[in-house]
């Protein structure tokens, strides 16, 4: 949705049309493009890099979405965890491991 309290992003594989306002990208790797986009550190983020509506909403917009960071796909623990299919709780972890947060960082944006 182009509106609502947190980033949501997902992966159509049933090529469903689009009925509302909605944004749709294309990339090689998209299950390690879901797990970025979909974690709390690009959820921060976004809500410093864009307007937004009020306190608990974000609003979606190309302009800002292209200016995330993603990182190129190295070889990773993500990365590794979703070659092998196996579901983790961890993936925030593991994307902070990906942008070389430090502990202090990471406390920051978990209790944000």
């Amino acid at each position: 949705p182009d509106i609502s309290q947190n980033l949501s992003f997902s992966i159509d594989a049933n090529g469903y049309f689009i009925g509302n306002t909605a944004y749709f990208m294309s990339a090689i790797n998209l299950e390690y493009l879901l797990h970025i986009l979909n974690s709390k550190l690009i959820d921060w983020y976004y809500r410093t890099l864009s307007v937004q509506l009020g306190e608990k909403a974000v609003r979606m917009f190309s302009i800002y979405v292209l200016k995330l960071p993603i990182p190129l796909w190295l070889n990773t623990e993500l990365q590794n965890a979703i070659k092998s299919e196996e579901p983790s709780n961890d993936i925030n972890r593991m994307v902070y491991e990906i942008y070389n947060l430090d502990n202090k960082e990471m406390e920051f944006i978990e209790f944000q």
